[in-house]
């Protein structure tokens, strides 16, 4: 477990800057139209049924595409050259799983399921449940956020049918994470602390304790104590 560290916020170092690429895939991804003349354009274009194929071309269903205007003017498909992708694909739906919360200050958010690979500071959760989001109340879409790491334990999650154990309890249930690893730290920074080496920033750890804070605190481990998990955190 070497490859442990500190969660920092970075630009993506594989990133390739391709503008028009970039373009296309955010056309896609947030489904929204052009508002300018370019090589993409979103077309309606017939919808694929029995029952449409009979109408005439007035009167057909269509629905709108996103499509490529070749040099010929000629529409043609987006393909996944013509995209970014500076990652593998390895995010799996979980069928007619689905989940809806409500927080004190009245906030809600609901959506899908699906499971992925996560990575928390070098150390990899295979198969982790995400909850993706599609409907939003005002006080998330409003603030500054992308989203929620939960860190508690798993039973009071929303999902339905069937709950998903949480980042903690996968790593716990994960057979190459060792026991010693089954942990995260959270290191609470402050202004007053400019002066240290770690310039006051507060950070992450999953996997490892960092050692460096617990030196400049004058202790060998940290002080334990028992945890209460009956109301999930």
């Amino acid at each position: 477990m070497s490859n442990l560290k500190r969660i920092s916020i970075l630009p993506n170092p594989a990133c390739e800057r391709a503008g028009l690429k970039s373009y296309a895939s955010l056309l896609r991804k947030y489904d929204f139209a052009p508002t300018t003349e370019g090589p993409f354009q979103v077309l309606d274009v017939a919808t694929k049924s029995v029952k449409n194929l009979f109408k005439p071309a007035a009167k057909k269903e269509t629905k709108p595409v996103l499509r490529k205007i070749e040099e010929e003017g000629k529409p043609g498909e987006v393909k996944a050259e013509d995209q970014q992708n500076d990652a593998f694909e390895t995010f799996k739906k979980v069928e007619g799983a689905s989940w809806r919360i409500r927080y004190g200050d009245g906030s809600t958010a609901s959506g899908i399921v699906g499971t992925d690979n996560v990575t928390l500071g070098g150390l990899c959760i295979e198969n982790q449940a995400i909850e993706l989001a599609n409907k939003l109340s005002p006080q998330f879409t409003s603030g500054a956020g992308d989203g929620l790491l939960g860190l508690g334990f798993g039973h009071i999650n929303t999902v339905k049918p069937k709950k998903v154990a949480t980042p903690v309890e996968s790593m716990i249930s994960q057979s190459d994470i060792p026991t010693s690893s089954e942990l995260f730290t959270c290191y609470l920074g402050s202004w007053r602390d400019t002066t240290d080496a770690d310039h006051g920033e507060s950070f992450y750890t999953f996997g490892y304790i960092d050692d460096a804070v617990l030196r400049r605190c004058g202790v060998s481990e940290p002080h334990y104590v028992p945890i209460d998990s009956s109301r999930g955190f």
